[in-house]
């Protein structure tokens, strides 16, 4: 899709993280008929399509805990970042999105002493 005021090709998704450290990815728009994610959770093979629903493409992914993932949407066949997250170059001129996923949060502990049953 192009931006009407900068003439540039953008993209408007929607990249949430969950409690379970699953990306979960939309395309608002239904225009496009293949909307791909890839990138280094799938080691950029291009593997997760997402589903169209009445409302746009929706996926989910699972990624490691304290990584940086890099990722890429192909919308139709073309490449494309989304715009307001985070950017970088990969060092071989390829411009991808990317997050850093949060280290795995230690388990509460919960003492015996704690406990109270009533039987």
């Amino acid at each position: 899709m192009t931006s009407s005021l900068t003439g540039k090709q953008t993209c408007n998704y929607i990249l949430l993280v969950d409690p379970a450290i699953c990306l979960t990815l939309a395309r608002p728009h239904t225009s496009p008929t293949d909307v791909i994610v890839t990138g280094t959770f799938d080691q950029w093979s291009s593997s997760i399509r997402l589903a169209k629903g009445d409302t746009g493409f929706y996926g989910t992914v699972k990624v490691p805990w304290d990584e940086k993932v890099s990722y890429k949407f192909i919308v139709d066949g073309c490449w494309l970042c989304r715009d307001d997250q985070p950017q970088e170059d990969d060092g071989d001129g390829n411009i991808n999105n990317f997050l850093q996923v949060p280290v795995k949060p230690e388990p509460p502990v919960v003492h015996a002493a704690d406990l109270h049953f009533d039987w």
